[in-house]
């Protein structure tokens, strides 16, 4: 199961574990005024499409990351570092 935190997040998420042939339940979250703050913080300004973060998972699972271990990579919109 996977759960997002915005709408195009799980989807995305589980659209990327599907094409890898995962059976995938998703849980969607739905944007309202109590995410305002949230969004208000985030650098970026908007929330994340899905193709953004279905890219940063198909990078992790590709070989181009095969010799990268012990890292972190947020999808956040600079939230992290606002």
């Amino acid at each position: 199961m996977v759960c997002g935190g915005t709408s195009g997040t799980g989807a995305a998420i589980g659209s990327a574990l599907a094409a890898l042939g995962a059976e995938v339940t998703v849980k969607r979250l739905c944007r309202g005024r109590r995410h305002q703050p949230f969004l208000a913080r985030t650098p970026i300004g908007r929330w994340g499409e899905p193709d953004g973060i279905a890219a940063a998972l198909f990078l992790w699972c590709s070989p181009a990351a095969a010799f990268v271990t012990g890292v972190i990579l947020p999808v956040d919109g600079g939230y992290l570092i606002a």
